[in-house]
C-alpha cells in the first residue's frame, strides 16, 4: 500500500497515472506491448497486435499442459481431428510446440484420428472419399501420421475397431445404415444427438488402445464447455458434470481424456486462425444433420447470441460449471454393476428407502398418469403406490406386456429343457429374453432418458453385451447346479 509521505507526491501526479490509464484504453494501441498499433479486438475493448495475441494464445495452451503435469516424456497421444476450427487450431499449436527451441519444445508424440460420421449428416460416399482426401492433406501438410475409422466401428462388440491409415489404398467407406436406422428409432433430436456423442467418445477410446496411447486430446473451447454444462444439467447429466467439462476426463483406467484448449473462446480460435491464414476442411456451417430442435442446439445457439451481447456470458457460465462440478470415484475401485454401461459414469440411480431424489419424484410421476401399473406381476392402482419401494418403480410403466410375454416364453422353454441347460446355454437364453426393464437398471439417469421411448433394437449391441455379462455373473450357485446336466 503506497503512502503520500514515502513517494512525495501532489494532487496532481497522483491523478495522472488515471488520466493515462483511460487514454491508454481509448487508443489505438495494444494493450500488452503497449508500442504496437491494434490489429485484433476481443470482447470489445480488449485490442492486441498481431505478435502479442499469438505469443498470448501460445503461452495459454502451453499453461493448460503444463499446469497439468500430466503430460510425460514419450507419452503417445491420440489426436481426436474433426477438421472443424477447434481441432485445426490445435493441430497448429501442437506444430508450431514441436518446432520450438530445446526447453519449450514438446516431449511427447502424436497420431491423428478422424472420425468419418459423414454417414449420420447426410453426405454421399463420394463427398465422404473427397472429405477424407483433404483431411489427409492437411495431416501431412502439418507433418502427423492420420488414422480414420468409421462412427460404424464404435458399436464392435469385441472392442476392436477396423482401423486404417488415411492415405492408405485399402481404406473401406462404411455405407451401413446401422447407426441410421438407430438415431431414427429415437424419441427426440436431443437423444440423437447425445447418443451420436457417446458413440464418438466410446470409438476414440476404442481407438486410443489399439493405437496404443494412453491419452486422448479433443479440442472442446471454452465455448463448448459452456454449452455442455447447460445442456448436460437439462439433460440429467448435472451430478456427472466433473467427466464432461473438466480438463481431465479420468472415467477409464487406460486411457485419459483431455481438453487442452478449455481456456479459449471461439472468438480466440478464429482469430488464431486468420492470423496464421489457416482454413479448416469443415465448418459448423456444413453439418447437414437437422437437429436444430434438440437441447444441445437450442443451448449452443442461446449461449451464442447472449454472448454476442454480453461478452462475460461464456466466461460466467465457464467458471460457475467448475464450481458445480464434483470430484467422481475412480472408476477402478466400483463394483461392475455401479457403474453406467453406456457412459461408464458411476450410477446416479441407485437410492434407498429412505433417499428422497428427483429420480423417484419423476418415476412416481409417470406411474401417477398410467392406469394399468404392474408390480412384481400385481396389479396396482395409483392410489396405492405411496408404500412401493422406489427402486421397483423405475421401469414398470409401459413395458408390462412385453415383461410378461418374456416370463411366459421363459416358463415355456423351461419346461421343455426340464432344466437340462449349462451354463454357456442358460446365458444364450438371458441374451434372448432381456427386456428394456433389465437394461435399464445398467444405464445412468441421463443415458435412460436416450432410451426411454424406444425399443431394444435401438440400443448398441456392446451395451447389451455388457448387461448380459453383467446379469450372467449374478446367477446363484444353486441356480447353477439345478442347470447343470
Amino acid at each position: 500500500m503506497c503512502s503520500l509521505n514515502a513517494c512525495s507526491c501532489d494532487f496532481n501526479d497522483d491523478i495522472t497515472p488515471k488520466i493515462d490509464a483511460i487514454q491508454i484504453l481509448n487508443s489505438d494501441v495494444c494493450k500488452k506491448c503497449r508500442t504496437n498499433s491494434t490489429e485484433i479486438i476481443l470482447r470489445r475493448k480488449d485490442g492486441y497486435c498481431t505478435s502479442c495475441f499469438l505469443i498470448n494464445t501460445t503461452h495459454k495452451f502451453r499453461a493448460a499442459l503444463g499446469k497439468s503435469k500430466i503430460i510425460h516424456r514419450g507419452d503417445t497421444i491420440l489426436i481426436g481431428y474433426c477438421g472443424r476450427d477447434n481441432s485445426t487450431a490445435l493441430l497448429h499449436l501442437i506444430n508450431s510446440g514441436m518446432s520450438e527451441t530445446t526447453h519449450k519444445k514438446i516431449i511427447f508424440n502424436v497420431v491423428i484420428f478422424f472420425i468419418d460420421d459423414g454417414i449420420v449428416e447426410g453426405y454421399t460416399v463420394n463427398e465422404r472419399k473427397k472429405m477424407l482426401d483433404t483431411i489427409s492433406k492437411q495431416v501431412k501438410m502439418f507433418g502427423f501420421v492420420g488414422y480414420t475409422a468409421s462412427l460404424q466401428e464404435s458399436l464392435r462388440e469385441n472392442d476392436v475397431p477396423n482401423i486404417y491409415l488415411m492415405d492408405a489404398p485399402e481404406i473401406v467407406i462404411d455405407e451401413s445404415d446401422v447407426i441410421s436406422n438407430m438415431l431414427n428409432n429415437l424419441a427426440d433430436d436431443s437423444a440423437r444427438e447425445e447418443l451420436l456423442r457417446q458413440l464418438r467418445h466410446r470409438l476414440l477410446i476404442l481407438a486410443a488402445r489399439k493405437l496404443e496411447c494412453n491419452k486422448v486430446f479433443v479440442a472442446d473451447c471454452a465455448t463448448n464447455i459452456a454449452v455442455n454444462i447447460l445442456s448436460d444439467i437439462s439433460l440429467g447429466r448435472g451430478a456427472q458434470l466433473s467427466p464432461d467439462i473438466d480438463f481431465s476426463d479420468t472415467r477409464y483406467t487406460d486411457v485419459m481424456l483431455l481438453r487442452p484448449m478449455k481456456d479459449f473462446t471461439k472468438e480466440e480460435i478464429i482469430h488464431y486462425l486468420s492470423c496464421n491464414k489457416l482454413n479448416a476442411v469443415r465448418s459448423s456451417k456444413q453439418n447437414r444433420m437437422s437437429l436444430s430442435t434438440s437441447i444441445q442446439s437450442l443451448t449452443n445457439k442461446f449461449i451464442s447470441q447472449l454472448n454476442t451481447e454480453f461478452h462475460g456470458t461464456v466466461s460466467t457460465v465457464f467458471r460457475t460449471g467448475g464450481k458445480l462440478s464434483t470430484e467422481l470415484l475412480a472408476c477402478q475401485n466400483l463394483e461392475e454393476n455401479s457403474v453406467c454401461a453406456m457412459c461408464n459414469i458411476p450410477l446416479d440411480t441407485k437410492v434407498t428407502n429412505d433417499e428422497i431424489s428427483a429420480l423417484q419424484a419423476t418415476t412416481f410421476s409417470a406411474l401417477l398418469s398410467s392406469n394399468n401399473i404392474d408390480i412384481d406381476n400385481t396389479k396396482v392402482k395409483a392410489n396405492d403406490l405411496l408404500n412401493v419401494n422406489p427402486e421397483e418403480l423405475t421401469v414398470q410403466v409401459n413395458h408390462s406386456e412385453e415383461n410378461n410375454q418374456n416370463e411366459h416364453n421363459d416358463s415355456n422353454i423351461t419346461n421343455g429343457k426340464q432344466c437340462t441347460w449349462n451354463i454357456e446355454e442358460y446365458k444364450r437364453f438371458k441374451t434372448q429374453s432381456l427386456s428394456l426393464n433389465d437394461i435399464l437398471k445398467h444405464l445412468c439417469y441421463s443415458c435412460r432418458l436416450i432410451f426411454r421411448s424406444s425399443d431394444i433394437k435401438s440400443i448398441p449391441s456392446f451395451v447389451l453385451n455388457t448387461i448380459e455379462t453383467r446379469l450372467s455373473h449374478e446367477i446363484r450357485p444353486n441356480e447353477i447346479t439345478d442347470l447343470l446336466l
